[in-house]
């Protein structure tokens, strides 16, 4: 198999197309000590560290900030504050505790995909190749680098770089600071999945089902694996494995040493989205309106609970699993059983992954709720 590299500082490092004139570009003047990044972690797990609600106590509706705007991918959240992508806004920046804006970013292109927050930074991308970062703070611009035209996925942030694929079947790391691009990479199908990072490596999957790993620091192909189909939304990583969907309708587990198959099972149905692994259970929700919990060492169901509609992306926060659904039902079962312990319709397809942040459990929806839920 032969890939394309291209070795160089940067293709293009711009000034802000913020819609705004006369702002110095800056860069960043505190380390990175807190991230909040798409399915809870680099890793994407899908699990979230909490403290969430009490879901098996009174919970209920803290605040509902409506945007009216199209909702495009799940916000990410730190330093109080919840930044949410839309169609038409851009980027929300919406205080955790109350709802109130804090600030707005408009774009010219479209940001498909959850930002990530580094610090004091907002790092994100969008359909046209743009990758940004701005103020958590107050949005303000730091950098934007442009990259070759395709849309580009959720950030990841490790070790002071930023990693982003793109549907041009390009992966990218540019430097956390500066936006300068360190290396650069091309693979030979479309990249179907936003990049995985642990211990050094990047991995991401394609529309062939390779799935690869990368080293953060230069960009050399040092892991493959094969799975049956596409790799769906994200490669999610444990300590010893490599989980993935596969769209046509199994989840396969690999070893993150060797890459061989440890377990493959067919759900009966496509996935919706990546796995959750938390504790000892894989769980995922399919196309057929259920949600299936699989033992994490062998594979084998642990149980399945039935939805009243197609579930699409699940979290995990302590001893719960969160689901949400493309008929609005938000609904939060036990882990080990799979029991419902709660419960609540949205007015709107639930998009994404519900988030969980400063003890709360945040819901955004298709035409443009914010919600959040405490007890």
């Amino acid at each position: 198999m032969v890939f394309a590299r291209t070795s160089l500082g940067i293709l293009f490092l711009v000034t802000s197309v913020f819609l705004m004139q006369g702002v110095t570009i800056a860069t960043p003047d505190a380390s990175p000590s807190n991230s909040a990044t798409a399915r809870g972690d680099i890793q994407r797990t899908g699990v979230f560290e909490g403290p969430s609600p009490d879901f098996e106590s009174d919970v209920s509706t803290l605040w509902n900030t409506p945007l009216g705007d199209t909702i495009t991918a799940p916000p990410a959240s730190a330093g109080g504050a919840v930044i949410v992508p839309s169609k038409e806004l851009g980027l929300t920046a919406l205080d955790i505790d109350t709802g109130a804006v804090r600030w707005q970013l408009a774009r010219s292109a479209e940001i498909r995909w959850s930002p990530a927050i580094d610090g004091d930074a907002v790092i994100s991308a969008d359909v046209r190749g743009s990758v940004f970062a701005v103020s958590l703070e107050d949005g303000l611009p730091l950098w934007e680098t442009v990259i070759p035209p395709g849309e580009l996925t959720s950030p990841a942030v490790s070790d002071g770089l930023v990693v982003v694929t793109s549907s041009s079947k390009v992966v990218t790391a540019l430097d956390r600071e500066t936006g300068v691009i360190r290396w650069q990479e091309t693979f030979p199908e479309t990249i179907s999945t936003m990049p995985s990072i642990s211990d050094g490596t990047v991995y991401f999957g394609d529309v062939r089902g390779t799935i690869f790993g990368l080293d953060l620091l230069t960009g050399d192909v040092i892991w493959t694996a094969v799975a049956p189909s596409a790799v769906i939304e994200a490669v999610v990583l444990t300590d010893d494995a490599v989980v993935v969907a596969a769209s046509g309708g199994a989840v396969v587990s690999f070893s993150r040493e060797s890459g061989d198959v440890s377990w493959q099972e067919a759900l009966g149905s496509r996935p919706t989205g990546a796995p959750v692994v938390t504790g000892d259970v894989v769980v995922i929700g399919t196309a057929g309106r259920n949600v299936h919990a699989l033992d994490a060492q062998s594979g084998t169901q642990v149980w399945t609970v039935p939805s009243p509609d197609v579930v699409g992306a699940i979290s995990a926060v302590g001893p719960f699993i969160i689901t949400g659904s493309v008929g609005g039902q938000v609904m939060v079962v036990d882990q080990e059983m799979g029991a419902t312990v709660w419960q609540e319709i949205v007015p709107s397809v639930v998009v994404g992954q519900p988030i969980v942040s400063g003890g709360h459990l945040v819901i955004v929806t298709e035409v443009g709720d914010v919600i959040a839920y405490a007890s």
